[in-house]
């Protein structure tokens, strides 16, 4: 009997490790995902976060792991883990936002560029200009963005929609 796959329609699928190996600098990894896509992650923030992920500031330490539970999380020594959701979601954070790719977030979150300004408490100037190419943007916003992404109700809590129904004027 064939097993039924349950996923949520609303979450993409866990991420999975196919292969991983120390990265050319320091504290990073390489990363290739099964889905084929790779990733150079920098794990020396969360490292250097956390009392309990101080054996690994050790650069030698850092270099010992492998994966466990069939990719779903790396192991260094017999009791640290690090699952591959935390490591993807890094990776997927030290991607530089592109104009394109805040233009993609406002679309994906059905934003209006008032709305976008709104809720990011911006002008509606710097939201257009943010969609320019060859445009910078600035790591709050990254940040803002992708939160709101991951939980809308951060947007819900802070923008007042558009009323998109309103009766039309009568012709005088």
């Amino acid at each position: 009997m064939k097993k039924d796959i349950i996923a949520h329609p609303d979450k993409p699928a866990l991420p999975i490790i196919k292969n991983i190996k120390p990265g050319k600098q320091d504290f990073t990894v390489s990363v290739t995902w099964a889905n084929g896509q790779q990733s150079i992650v920098d794990l020396f923030g969360l490292i250097h976060s956390y009392k309990s992920l101080a054996s690994l500031r050790n650069r030698a330490a850092f270099r010992k792991f492998r994966t466990v539970y069939k990719g779903h999380s790396v192991r260094w020594g017999k009791d640290i883990d690090i699952g591959a959701e935390t490591i993807a979601r890094i990776a997927q954070d030290q991607v530089t936002m592109t104009p394109a790719g805040f233009a993609a977030w406002q679309n994906s979150m059905n934003l209006s560029l008032a709305e976008a300004a709104e809720a990011l408490d911006l002008s509606l100037a710097m939201v257009k200009r943010y969609k320019q190419s060859g445009t910078k943007i600035p790591r709050s916003i990254q940040i803002a963005c992708r939160a709101i992404e991951r939980d809308p109700t951060i947007l819900h809590a802070l923008y007042h929609p558009r009323i998109h129904h309103r009766a039309k004027k009568k012709a005088a």
